[in-house]
């Protein structure tokens, strides 16, 4: 139905998309915890809510400023792999290639397990509740129209068949 997407799995592919699932949940996360130190430290002065209010902060910058990223990305099997991903009748269909022909893996992704789509500025990713199971770059796409033309099918075909 679609043209295909094709792309290299890079560090800041993995980085991004990592980063666009746990958002919610490190920025809910961590404000409710800071909320509850600084309540915790205005009512009881316990040390033991600075630490709180620390690991908390602590959190929150280091997803921010993700410094570690990349020495926790760098041996996935997946980086420098080929992916190509098409839409279709019944879902997402992929095949993705290891460099060096180190594995190959080809599947696909009913539309009853994309209850829905997440996006940024950066990536688009193919949800089942929480469960990402799909991610493309949007560097992918060759033009803005193929973008759009990508997401119009993905949401208008997970509408018709939910």
């Amino acid at each position: 139905m679609t043209d295909p997407v094709q792309f290299t799995v890079t560090l800041a592919d993995i980085r991004n998309a990592r980063r666009l699932q746990q958002r919610t949940a490190v920025l809910g996360a961590g404000t409710l915890l800071l909320a509850a130190g600084f309540v915790m430290l205005l009512l009881t002065r316990d040390p033991l809510a600075l630490l709180v209010v620390a690991g908390a902060l602590l959190g929150i910058l280091v997803w921010w400023f993700p410094i570690f990223d990349p020495s926790l990305d760098r041996g996935r099997v997946s980086l420098g792999s080929v992916c190509e991903m098409r839409l279709d009748e019944t879902g997402l269909s992929y095949r993705q290639s290891g460099t060096n022909g180190t594995f190959e893996a080809t599947g696909h992704i009913g539309w009853s397990l994309m209850t829905s789509v997440r996006e940024d500025d950066r990536v688009l990713l193919m949800r089942d509740g929480r469960i990402t199971r799909a991610a493309i770059p949007k560097r992918a796409f060759l033009t803005v129209e193929s973008l759009d033309a990508f997401r119009s099918q993905l949401l208008s075909s997970r509408r018709t068949i939910s």
